[in-house]
């Protein structure tokens, strides 16, 4: 009892206090609260302002600087959707088009909605030049982004003579200088931006791109991404960068590090998702990534990336039908997407339609210049359709169009081994593996040689997947299977339990020992498992 009463007197504290801090906020003035989200808002703490926005606005709902201030937010964090509701709210409320137009102009780009863009704001002029500037800017990217490029250099100039040396403008007519290949020009106009602002957040991303992509250049773009977060540590932009060059680097440990930064700094932004999603897919969890590709969704039904996405989350749940679909849905937006087009041969290839696996290739593989992930996916086509001929024809120009693709030479070396010339087959495999810091010709090689009845052969092949994948479960997954295919159930069973000591929750591992009690006639066991 005595407890009780020393509990009851404590919440009876704390609720005196709660209520004491309640009626102090209460107290602020509207005007006190939108200049503390203000402060919240220049010193890019988010989550505070729209804590103090979502409170102005419990309070006066035709707030419309509140508005205003929570679409801009809503906007830096990633939430284009939510802050267009906002900032045409605020525009309703009558704030001035000076304020509120770039803002939507720059949410309606990130939905997607370049053409509206174009239509509604290609002739709008705004008294302020900084505002004319930013409009202008954003009209030009939808014309970038609709491939039209002398267009956008037009609206890129309108910026900047509303607003001299407009650093989103220069860094825009950098990115139009790189589609014309004048590297050396784009870096020069960035280094002008750079040269006023040395972490100016845009300007060093682009910069980092460009050493990484077009110059090869992996220190120098480091260097420009670490920078941009000396001064904007929240800069998801180049936080993803990082990720993608430790990723495309084998630096899985490095990768995930960053990827854990920008998951505390920004967890709800789209980027930060996709990454989310993606690596649910390496980790084979293709679950896991279609409900991130789903709640993506419901915010940008239209986004080929996020449609792609869940075609692929699709496609590894052998969903083949919703993975069509999807695709179709990325086609009629861009119908030039090279990834969808790729992934859609290769649903059809796996549902046995390789005449539509040819159609959705198209005019891909009949231009000299076919680059050679599509000529392996109809090399594989002809191939199912048992038109060995120009399956070889198809297979021999992946070969010249890609010779250091090691998807493509995989794909080649199966083809030689699907047509019996086994010896040259393995023999390529082996050595695409050797080179390759991914496990992709491994993979390959393992069906190859159990194919060939060589199970030494293809434990060989799972020792050099696990040195690659050493926390992953699926080596010892398959050497599981390698085993029972040796007739050595407790060798199996012993590998399928290292699985599930990797991941207690990997089910392809729970379903074989759950066969392996079967066979065992211990059904109890075997439900035991599952």
């Amino acid at each position: 009892m005595k407890s009780n009463r020393t509990f009851g007197r404590k919440g009876f504290v704390c609720a005196v206090l709660a209520a004491a801090a309640l009626v102090a906020c209460g107290g602020d003035s509207d005007e006190k609260i939108e200049e503390s989200a203000r402060g919240y808002v220049a010193a890019k703490d988010y989550n505070a302002a729209t804590i103090q926005l979502k409170t102005l606005l419990q309070r006066n709902p035709n707030s419309a600087n509140g508005r205003f201030l929570l679409g801009k937010t809503l906007l830096e964090t990633g939430d284009p959707t939510a802050a267009l509701v906002e900032l045409q709210k605020a525009q309703e409320l009558s704030v001035p088009d000076e304020q509120v137009l770039p803002e939507m102009a720059r949410a309606m780009i990130l939905l997607g909605q370049q053409i509206k863009v174009i239509s509604q704001y290609a002739q709008t002029t705004l008294r302020d030049p900084a505002a004319q500037a930013d409009l202008a800017t954003s009209v030009a990217v939808a014309y970038a982004l609709q491939n039209e490029p002398a267009k956008s250099l037009q609206q890129s100039q309108r910026a900047l003579q509303s607003q001299p040396m407009y650093a989103p403008a220069v860094i825009l007519q950098a990115r139009l200088k790189v589609a014309e290949n004048d590297l050396p020009g784009a870096l020069l106009l960035l280094d002008e931006v750079l040269a006023r602002n040395a972490t100016d957040e845009k300007a060093g991303i682009l910069k980092g791109d460009l050493l990484w992509r077009g110059k090869r250049d992996e220190a120098g773009a480091l260097a420009a991404y670490n920078k941009v977060l000396e001064g904007t540590p929240n800069a998801v932009a180049a936080h993803v960068a990082l990720i993608g060059i430790h990723s495309g680097a084998g630096r899985t440990t490095e990768a995930r590090a960053q990827f854990d930064k920008l998951k505390k700094s920004a967890p709800n932004h789209p980027e930060t998702l996709f990454i989310d999603a993606q690596f649910a897919l390496q980790d084979g969890k293709p679950a896991v990534a279609r409900e991130i590709a789903e709640r993506m969704l419901k915010a940008m039904p239209e986004n080929p990336r996020v449609l792609l996405l869940a075609a692929a989350a699709e496609y590894r749940l052998r969903s083949y039908v919703q993975a069509e679909g999807l695709l179709g849905r990325v086609l009629k937006v861009a119908p030039g997407h090279l990834p969808a087009r790729h992934l859609l041969a290769q649903t059809y290839l796996r549902t046995g339609q390789a005449n539509k696996a040819l159609e959705a290739l198209g005019s891909l593989i009949d231009s000299p210049k076919a680059d050679g992930g599509s000529l392996a996916l109809a090399g594989e086509a002809y191939m199912q359709i048992g038109d060995t001929k120009r399956a070889d024809q198809a297979f021999q120009r992946a070969g010249k169009a890609a010779p250091d693709d090691t998807r493509v030479r995989t794909a080649v070396a199966l083809a030689q081994f699907a047509r019996g010339d086994t010896g040259a087959a393995v023999s390529a495999l082996e050595s695409i593996a050797a080179e390759d810091k991914g496990p992709r010709a491994d993979f390959a090689l393992v069906s190859a040689r159990m194919q060939a009845g060589d199970t030494g052969g293809a434990l060989k092949a799972v020792d050099a997947i696990a040195k690659k994948m050493p926390d992953k479960p699926l080596p010892d997954l398959l050497r599981g299977r390698v085993l029972l295919a040796k007739k050595d159930a407790a060798g199996a069973k012993a590998a399928f339990n290292a699985a599930l000591a990797k991941d207690p929750k990997y089910f392809p591992a729970v379903s074989a020992l759950a066969g392996l009690e079967l066979v065992a006639n211990n059904k109890d066991g075997a439900r035991k498992r599952l």
